[in-house]
This record gives structure tokens, sequence and C-alpha cells, in this order.
């Protein structure tokens, strides 16, 4: 299987990150047609709104790992790092 391209990853992790999808969601029609189709389904399965949400690690402006839980349990989990350096955790 082909690896996804890194940038994809980065948006869908901040479509979990953010706290509301209007900060995030600044997208035409025509745009999201022309993103691969496992971006389009990401995103319409992603949930409206959030039951939960947990901070797993972090510091501002350096990193971030957190978790959202959908009203139907199910869990989401994204992480983004803001440094040239790779971060184990």
């Amino acid at each position: 299987m082909a690896r996804r391209p890194r940038r994809h990853d980065f948006e869908l992790d901040l479509s979990v990150l953010f706290q509301s999808g209007i900060q995030y969601y600044v997208e035409t029609p025509a745009g999201m047609a022309a993103q691969p189709t496992y971006v389009q389904e990401s995103l319409r399965q992603l949930s409206p709104r959030w039951a939960d949400v947990r901070l797993f690690d972090g510091f501002p402006g350096q990193y971030a790992v957190l978790a959202r839980q959908a009203p139907d349990k199910r869990w989401y989990v994204a992480s983004i790092n803001g440094t040239d350096q790779p971060k184990t955790l």
C-alpha cells in the first residue's frame, strides 16, 4: 500500500485537534472534490460534536497529542508537532 502524503495526515489531524470546525473547514466544493477519496471519507465520518476530550501530552507552541470521543463512543486520536525534531511519546 502506498504511503499517504504527510500533508493530508496533518490536515486530518487538525480536524480533530481544533475545537471548532469553523476554524478548519475553509474549503470550496471544487477544492474538496479534488481531495483524495480517503480524505473525503475521513471528513464525512468525523463526528460533528464531541462527548469527551483528553490531552495526552503537549507543550504550547511545540506539540500536542489529543483524543476526542464522539457520542457513539468512538475515539479519535490526533497529534501535531510544531518542532523540527521527531517526537516519541
